[in-house]
């Protein structure tokens, strides 16, 4: 009897622990999720790569973030850096730009000392992330927690967005089509499920406040733009001098807008009441002003817009009614940036310090004067003041010029 009890108890035993260990190989391996569970892994993983000699640091936004496929860009990154002895760490989250990639690098800094920092840029909303934002106050995470220091926004951890937090009435008003409501409610409500009877509540949210975004974010058409570009590339170059300060190689790889790929999903666009024309296919704004920057700043740079645009069918490389990338998408990025970007920062003399010029901004100021003045001179109202200011103040054409494009800009 006694002998059967221990039988029965080993059983159970032996039973217990295959069902604790597969239950932990499913969450480990993300394929299944609890929130509670989801921050126990990613401390653990944390942990993990703070305990490596060498370590990688990645920024970025909801790009980056965990999504439902067998492969993405960060759990490839991820592998490939393990490999070859590095730590990772992915600190990228949804609805963060350039000013929260300077606040995570500042406060991982604290207890994670990175050999190289990765800069993930989408071209889609980063620049919007600054220029509609009246301060530079960082937001803060959800509940995706990373870093000792980390704070969770108190709306997130009540339970994150619901169908309350969107003005439905507002979008119907708009005479956005019911159909695309019904479909933001839909990922709402299965948020893990993306598809074609889904898509981004924010975009609604987004084409009702800014209309113009898409092409406040691709092209360089006004103040706010230009202002907004001006403001980013201070961030970034606060971001490089911590970089330096720790002897860190940096890599900036920009993401592109599928508006920038073809034209698949412009309808779906119009459909939502932004503004979009076929032209947007032709901006390079992001990739360009990034492009100088980072040769500026002897920094290894990949604008991926080049390789989306060959890939056929493009449309593929994002999800069906989004500006997210698919998993096609996600692979893409990830197996140029290694080829071009990866192995290059591996294999760089770790002895070898890059000398930066740095103070890009005050070049892409003066561009900003320029480009301001130019806009004075098409105006022939305003130039005629410019002429007249300029008898009565004693002052060439040109200096007077300058000033009044200076004042603009620091007016704005």
């Amino acid at each position: 009897m006694k002998s059967r009890f221990n039988n029965i108890l080993i059983i159970s035993l032996i039973t217990l622990g295959l069902f604790s260990g597969g239950v932990f190989l499913l969450l480990k391996y993300d394929v299944i999720h609890f929130e509670i569970t989801d921050n126990f892994i990613r401390k653990m993983k944390y942990e993990k790569a703070k305990s490596f000699d060498k370590k990688v640091l990645v920024l970025g936004d909801s790009q980056l973030q965990d999504w439902p496929f067998d492969r993405t860009l960060h759990k490839d990154m991820e592998k490939y850096f393990n490999e070859r002895g590095y730590g990772f760490v992915n600190a990228a989250h949804h609805g963060f730009g350039p000013i929260e990639y300077l606040n995570e690098f500042s406060t991982v800094l604290e207890h994670y000392v990175p050999d190289i920092l990765l800069i993930f840029y989408y071209a889609g909303n980063d620049l919007g992330n600054v220029s509609y934002r009246t301060d530079d106050v960082p937001m803060k995470r959800s509940n995706q927690v990373i870093f000792e220091d980390d704070v969770v926004s108190e709306k997130n951890a009540e339970g994150g967005v619901k169908e309350e937090d969107f003005d439905w009435n507002k979008y119907i008003e708009m005479r956005v089509d019911s159909e695309l409501i019904e479909f933001a409610k839909n990922r709402l409500r299965d948020p893990n499920n993306p598809g074609l009877r889904h898509i981004n509540p924010f975009l609604l949210d987004l084409a009702s406040w800014k209309p113009n975004s898409l092409y406040d974010n691709c092209a360089l058409e006004s103040i706010e733009t230009n202002f907004g570009w001006y403001r980013s590339l201070q961030f970034f170059e606060r971001i490089m001098e911590m970089a330096d300060s720790i002897s860190a190689k940096v890599g900036l790889v920009v993401i592109p807008h599928n508006v920038q790929i073809d034209t698949s999903q412009y309808d779906f666009y119009r459909r939502l009441k932004f503004r979009i024309s076929d032209d947007l296919l032709f901006s390079n704004s992001p990739q360009h002003i990034l492009y100088e920057f980072c040769k500026w700043n002897n920094i290894e740079y990949l604008d991926l817009l080049p390789y989306y645009k060959t890939h056929k069918p493009s449309a593929e490389l994002y999800l069906p009614n989004d500006e997210h990338l698919s998993e096609a998408g996600q692979i893409l990025a990830y197996e140029v940036s290694e080829n071009r970007i990866f192995e290059k920062l591996l294999n760089e003399n770790d002895s070898l310090k890059k000398e930066r010029k740095k103070n890009y901004y005050k070049k892409f100021e003066e561009f900003l004067v320029l480009n301001e003045i130019e806009k004075i001179r098409n105006d022939s109202v305003w130039f005629n003041d410019i002429q007249r200011k300029a008898v009565l103040e004693n002052r060439s054409e040109e200096e007077q010029l300058r000033l009044d494009a200076i004042f603009v800009l620091e007016h704005y």
